[in-house]
């Protein structure tokens, strides 16, 4: 679901985006969880800082590009995360960013 969702993102950047460089945005969204997990859900749980009563959450990051001029944000892609592969968060979120390139985008430094 989560190839479908990007491909879909992706299919609408506007040519007007893909022809400059552009600085992207990588956001981390945590989704509250309460309860006990059961054992489907415990594998996609990430665990943080207490937040809103809680230490568990669902997570997922996402890539955006800003314009400037129309003040508007563009969702490029997301992905999820979990607590359980923390040395593949890095490579995922590394991924992520370099899925921009074969978008079309091109990625300026930081």
């Amino acid at each position: 679901m989560e190839h479908q969702l990007n491909a879909a993102l992706q299919s609408r950047i506007p040519p007007k985006i893909a022809k400059k460089r552009q600085q992207l945005a990588i956001d981390l969204h945590l989704i509250p969880y309460y309860g006990t997990p059961n054992a489907a859900e415990a594998p996609y749980l990430y665990r943080s800082q207490a937040k809103s009563g809680t230490t568990r959450f669902f997570a997922y990051v996402t890539i955006d590009v800003s314009s400037v001029y129309s003040g508007q944000s563009l969702g490029l892609s997301v992905v999820g995360l979990c607590q359980s592969q923390p040395t593949r968060r890095s490579s995922r979120l590394r991924k992520l960013v370099q899925t921009q390139n074969h978008a079309g985008i091109s990625v300026s430094g930081c």
